[in-house]
């Protein structure tokens, strides 16, 4: 897996630090943002700046996490539904295609 998919066309580079294999049927090779999306930021600020749906960090950090979550919820059958069928997550399962 990690040969495959980590490697052009699925990334960039070779060698993604991060790689995550969601059981076969998905793979993330990479961080998910930028560094300098927290660069400098206390973890005060970080924490307000994700109570702030339009901020730069909670478009990133909870994009990124719903992002994953919906790889979760196919693996699982879309269980637990109350995290599966949440806004965010089903926003993110339209974003990327699905239904």
């Amino acid at each position: 897996m990690f040969a495959k998919y980590d490697a052009p066309p699925y990334t960039q580079t070779s060698g993604s630090i991060p790689f995550i294999d969601f059981g076969g049927g998905w793979a993330i090779a990479g961080a998910q943002y930028g560094p300098d999306t927290l660069k400098g930021k206390t973890q005060a600020q970080i924490a307000v700046a994700l109570s702030e749906p339009n901020s730069p960090i909670a478009q990133a950090v909870i994009g990124s996490a719903n992002v994953l979550t919906v790889a979760l919820c196919e693996q699982t059958g879309g269980t637990p539904a109350a995290v599966c069928q949440s806004k965010g997550v089903q926003t993110a399962v339209r974003a990327m295609g699905g239904s």
